[in-house]
């Protein structure tokens, strides 16, 4: 007979009491005072191998987040950089980390942190904080992340980079929290904490890339975003002078599309009468099981 799960031995990340010494001491700044002492004892957490996300459910990873996102005497970004990789961040902690990458400006690694969670399942503040810090980080950084290893240049800026608001770089980065998932009422929430002027920067970025992209899908989830900013910034956009000209824009955009949409609607109204009248005849007729007509219909 089959022994029980628990009576299956395996040393659980918990009852590892080696990790959870090292642990501990990652988190005591007085164990680990300097970046030389603090360096070698990750060392040691990194030969216990890849925690493969378990870790992070670790009681005693909490405090090693913090003390790296804290520490005032050296900025451990190798260490933290090792910990979002590995899934290491829970989602109690992946605030903190956003807040503190941001702050650093930090672009490469906050991409890495929106790629690697688990499911990418990244809480609608953490998705504007990036985009916050995406939006208004001088170009020369953006495109330093984007050499040292950020997300892939996007084919659809390759033929419009003289006429797009933003660098190629920018639009890399943007275009991974524009495509992430997100809950709608919990994103126009945050959304109300993005400074009006990158609102205004991200709306003509919205217009220029969905009269440019040939990605239907893409150009929809632009849509969906741009009714989320405007509903977050209903205000300042209806008082703001700078805004009104993007807005008639935006509208004349949607005229465009209602045209087209009729204007397809037109070309198809013969074909759509005639299945109609044929679906009407087909109940009035008797006809053979295998009428051509009846297996078109």
């Amino acid at each position: 007979m089959a022994s029980s799960t628990n009576e299956i031995h395996i040393l659980r990340p918990a009852d590892d009491k080696e990790l959870i010494n090292i642990l501990q001491n990652l988190a005591d700044p007085v164990k680990t005072s300097s970046q030389t002492s603090f360096k070698r004892e990750f060392g040691l957490l990194k030969a216990k191998g890849p925690g493969g996300g378990t870790w992070a459910c670790l009681r005693d990873m909490t405090p090693v987040i913090q003390r790296c996102c804290e520490e005032k005497k050296f900025w451990p970004a190798a260490e933290v950089e090792y910990l979002i990789t590995q899934q290491c961040v829970s989602p109690r902690n992946i605030r903190l980390v956003f807040e503190t990458l941001s702050k650093r400006k930090e672009v490469r690694m906050i991409y890495q942190a929106l790629t690697s969670q688990p499911g990418k399942d990244i809480p609608e503040d953490c998705l504007v904080i990036a985009l916050e810090c995406f939006l208004s980080t001088e170009e020369k950084l953006m495109q330093k992340a984007l050499d040292d290893g950020g997300p892939p240049d996007s084919s659809r800026h390759a033929d419009d980079a003289s006429s797009c608001p933003f660098s190629r770089a920018r639009c890399a980065f943007v275009d991974q929290v524009l495509v992430a998932p997100y809950d709608e009422i919990y994103l126009v929430s945050s959304l109300k904490k993005l400074p009006f002027v990158l609102v205004l920067d991200l709306l003509k970025y919205i217009l220029h890339s969905m009269r440019t992209s040939q990605d239907q899908k893409h150009v929809d989830q632009l849509a969906l975003w741009k009714g989320h900013l405007i509903d977050a910034h209903s205000t300042q956009l209806i008082i703001s002078k700078d805004a009104h000209e993007l807005l008639i824009e935006f509208s004349k955009e949607e005229e465009l599309n209602i045209q087209f949409v009729n204007h397809a609607t037109e070309d198809l109204s013969p074909l759509l009468k005639l299945a109609m009248t044929r679906n009407t005849d087909k109940g009035s007729r008797a006809m053979g099981q295998y009428c051509i007509e009846t297996l078109h219909l």
